[in-house]
């Protein structure tokens, strides 16, 4: 649910891209592209001989943000 949820609050969502110092398309191309792969792995789930690649993905894709969000906004590491 959280891809549904970053479109429910995209512009607060893409706000912390920008305060990041990313420029408005990067930001919203990498949000965008953030809640529809959350929204495709959670899809995936379903079909049980997808599911090992959803949870390969997913853990992926929670790696990746943990990167970017600690080279982009390691001050989120303090709250």
């Amino acid at each position: 649910l959280s891809g549904v949820g970053t479109f429910i609050h995209f512009d607060a969502a893409r706000a912390i891209m920008t305060g990041a110092g990313l420029g408005e398309g990067a930001a919203t191309l990498l949000t965008a592209g953030g809640a529809v792969a959350d929204m495709l792995l959670a899809l995936m789930l379903l079909v049980r001989r997808w599911s090992r690649a959803a949870l390969i993905g997913m853990i992926l894709l929670a790696a990746a943000y943990l990167a970017a969000g600690t080279l982009l906004l390691p001050g989120l590491w303090l709250d």
